[in-house]
């Protein structure tokens, strides 16, 4: 346990009592919390106190990994309980900000899928084309985007993406965000013990971020974690509501490396119409920036047909619903002597 976690849980508990005392309405019930969180924090301060020369003389790595998955399970709790107790925050008041608090408006607006039952609730696998292979998973939003959730989703995410089990079924884990959430200071502590982190990752976190009609990429808060992306462990996205026309290099350039598309513009309308070279060179241009396409949605074994004709390697939806076993349940651990 390092200095700086002892602080950030007396900062996060002097933070709830500041709350609680917001919050919480007048009488005797409000007493007795107060009790008990000045209660609460002489033991943390007690803990501290103890831990501290500890922390200083002899650290432990498994305990400091053990610690810190305590931790950001506490501060996921307590999210989600903030997230029920509080009053939406008000609006943003410069241009940047309330660009992406209209990229967020938009995000909650997004109808709810329809989601695998099982263990696997919530995930989709995507496959490698032609094969149909299962090789990684997609963990998309539903109808709800509230912080509490977001961040939930994150932790979650998170916690797949360092099973060394699950880098058996998935290679990468992408998982639909709303980039809002990235200025929270739960999610930017997350993500940067996930890429400070130096043991094996199970598979690669891509955070992806949706972009509606018109919306470039720069309308994104980019600058919040983009300094963050490590090869290997941390890669960013972007789900597009229309596969416009954007520049490859531009969107390499500002760090995408992956682009879930619709599966509109791969579908004919006739027998009779042929492929799209349009579409045929954006997609082309794409594979050639290195940036990887995954086609969403796909329900039927038409629509399947039609996307192989393009050069397209990866695609996900309720055609491979079977598949979702295959990327659901990791791996039993194995014991390393």
């Amino acid at each position: 346990m390092s200095p700086s976690w002892l602080v950030s849980v007396l900062v996060g508990y002097v933070a709830g009592v500041v709350l609680a005392a917001l919050v919480l309405p007048d009488g005797v019930g409000r007493l007795w919390w107060r009790a008990l969180l000045v209660a609460g924090g002489l033991l943390a301060l007690g803990l501290a106190a103890v831990l501290w020369p500890r922390a200083r003389s002899a650290p432990s790595p498994r305990g400091h990994r053990r610690l810190r998955d305590g931790w950001e399970a506490l501060v996921a709790l307590i999210d989600r309980g903030l997230d029920r107790l509080l009053p939406p925050s008000p609006p943003p008041r410069d241009a940047a900000a309330s660009t992406a608090a209209a990229t967020s408006a938009g995000l909650r607006r997004q109808p709810a899928k329809v989601r695998p039952a099982g263990p696997g609730a919530g995930l989709w696998p995507i496959v490698r084309l032609p094969q149909r292979v299962a090789c990684m998973a997609w963990l998309p939003a539903g109808e709800e985007r509230s912080t509490g959730r977001e961040l939930g989703r994150l932790a979650r995410a998170i916690g797949l993406a360092r099973d060394l089990g699950f880098a058996n079924r998935a290679t990468a884990l992408l998982v639909e965000l709303d980039p809002l959430v990235l200025a929270t200071a739960g999610a930017r502590g997350r993500i940067a013990a996930f890429v400070e982190d130096r043991t094996p990752s199970g598979c690669t976190l891509v955070p992806v971020f949706r972009l509606e009609g018109e919306r470039v990429p720069e309308d994104l808060p980019l600058d919040l974690v983009m300094d963050l992306a490590a090869p290997e462990r941390l890669e960013f996205g972007l789900l597009l509501e229309e596969f416009g026309a954007f520049e490859a290099e531009r969107l390499r350039r500002l760090g995408f490396g992956w682009l879930m598309v619709p599966r509109g513009p791969f579908l004919a309308a006739g027998p009779e119409d042929g492929l799209d070279p349009a579409l045929m060179a954006r997609l082309e241009r794409l594979r050639q920036a290195e940036i990887r396409v995954i086609v969403r949605d796909l329900a039927s074994e038409r629509e399947l047909l039609e996307v192989l004709d393009y050069p397209v390697d990866f695609a996900t939806g309720p055609l491979f619903r079977p598949a979702v076993e295959e990327v659901a349940e990791p791996a039993p651990r194995r014991r390393v002597a």
